[in-house]
């Protein structure tokens, strides 16, 4: 059997049932992982070290490592990665499910695509209470993730799945406290990495009344900013003045009042993911 690890960070201020959720869907895929990895960022709360226990003691092959922090999910993940056995290793954020074929089929993506070194997929979001709102979609090929990663992620942090070859490389950037991902991306498509998408939703994500207020304010203008301004070299000279127009206008969205924020940002995920 192909053995595949799982990383996920959670820390204090996480909702053990969305914890719950995430951890039932790793124990539910059909192609069962070698190791899910639980990288606690910080001290957990009594209520969550309870529960990380329980796990570890049901699931052998769970393993839970406190890290001191809080410094951020990016740094969490980076702490526990060298752990990783397995031949492939994927990532699942801890408030999001698997859909219980997603290692299976990314797989399989990638034995039919041996040119590719991580694929995810597309995102079925949903609500707090885990009902399906929307269907977010990503470029499949690596020729398209490429070519779109200066306008916009291309694709999803909870949703990956990549090559163990990958692993000395695969580091989110500890700089940045948000965005990183989006940064990883962009520097690993720029060192050559092929990165793909499933054409269909693997995982569940979840939103919530601060799913827009995390995507606003100076931090993650600045940030989303810098990626795109190095994300540059990825598209034709002639297309480099639309990407830094582009930055400069999702700078000064990212700093536009909430209400305003949120329907610019909805208008611009219709337009690009469909």
């Amino acid at each position: 059997m192909v053995l595949v690890s799982v990383v996920t960070a959670t820390y204090a201020g996480d909702d053990l049932g969305h914890l719950a959720e995430a951890v039932a869907s790793v124990v539910g895929q059909t192609h069962r992982p070698l190791q899910l990895l639980l990288a606690v960022d910080g001290d957990p709360t009594p209520a969550l070290a309870a529960l990380l226990a329980q796990y570890a003691e049901r699931y052998p092959w769970v393993e839970v490592y406190r890290l001191p922090g809080p410094a951020g999910p990016g740094a969490a993940r980076n702490a526990v990665l060298p752990r990783c056995r397995g031949e492939f290793v994927a990532v699942l954020d801890a408030d999001d499910a698997m859909v219980p074929t997603r290692l299976t089929e990314q797989l399989a993506y990638l034995d039919a695509h041996p040119d590719v070194d991580v694929v995810a997929s597309w995102l079925d979001v949903v609500d707090t209470g885990g009902q399906v709102v929307a269907e977010r979609r990503f470029p499949e090929s690596w020729q398209e993730v490429r070519a779109k990663a200066a306008f916009f992620c291309p694709t999803a942090n909870t949703a990956v799945l990549f090559r163990r070859g990958l692993l000395p490389r695969f580091r989110y950037p500890t700089a940045l406290r948000v965005g990183e991902d989006y940064r990883l991306w962009v520097e690993l498509l720029r060192d050559g990495v092929r990165i793909a998408n499933v054409r269909r939703p693997l995982t569940r994500y979840r939103t919530g009344p601060g799913y827009f207020a995390r995507r606003r304010g100076w931090r993650y203008a600045a940030s989303d900013l810098g990626t795109k301004v190095r994300a540059v070299p990825l598209v034709p000279w002639w297309q480099a003045p639309v990407v830094v127009a582009g930055a400069a206008g999702s700078f000064v969205v990212r700093l536009l009042p909430a209400a305003w924020f949120q329907g610019a940002y909805a208008v611009f995920e219709k337009v690009t993911r469909g």
